[in-house]
């Protein structure tokens, strides 16, 4: 993994999805806790 070609976009797509993990997860965790 290059870090000197590491630009906003990259940051901004990495940070949507472990946004997006965490709400699988949040989700997969109310629908077992049921």
């Amino acid at each position: 993994m290059d870090r000197a070609g590491f630009g906003p976009v990259q940051a901004a797509v990495v940070g949507i999805f472990f946004v997006g993990v965490l709400v699988w997860l949040a989700m997969t965790y109310l629908s077992l806790r049921r």
